[in-house]
């Protein structure tokens, strides 16, 4: 069912959803793929910030995201460095950077804090997006 549903609908929540349930089953090449395809989509650091929420799946994925680093944002690998307790890491990546990540709506250019697959301020799907602090993107 799950294959089925993300040949019709590939979010970064949905992609989350699929490599929860990938590392559990211990299919790590294909948690690689999924992630390379994130960046190539070009919603690599929405799918990070929503992994974050499950902080046991992070170890597993490790090694992909510091394949890719250059890819994401430092603000979202700082945020996952903290999350694992590797606080030196993350505050050598902030060095001279910014600080915070939210979702905008590339509709209505609201900021939450949270992923959602469709915007709570204009109802559109798939439109929010990571931005940075003072970041108009």
């Amino acid at each position: 069912y799950l294959k089925r549903a993300l040949r019709y609908e590939r979010t970064p929540l949905s992609l989350a959803s699929k490599i929860f349930f990938l590392v559990k089953e211990g299919k790590v090449k294909e948690v690689e793929r999924i992630i390379n395809e994130s960046v190539r989509e070009g919603f690599n650091n929405e799918l990070l910030l929503i992994l974050l929420k499950k902080k046991e799946v992070i170890p597993e994925i490790l090694k992909f995201i510091e394949r890719r680093e250059g890819e994401f944002y430092p603000e979202v690998l700082a945020k996952m460095y903290k999350n694992i307790g590797m606080m030196r890491k993350a505050e050598e990546i902030l060095e001279g950077k910014g600080g915070e990540v939210a979702f905008k709506c590339l509709v209505c250019r609201r900021e939450f804090e949270e992923y959602s697959p469709m915007c709570n301020g204009c109802l559109s799907w798939g439109s929010l997006r990571v931005g940075r602090g003072g970041d108009d993107s």
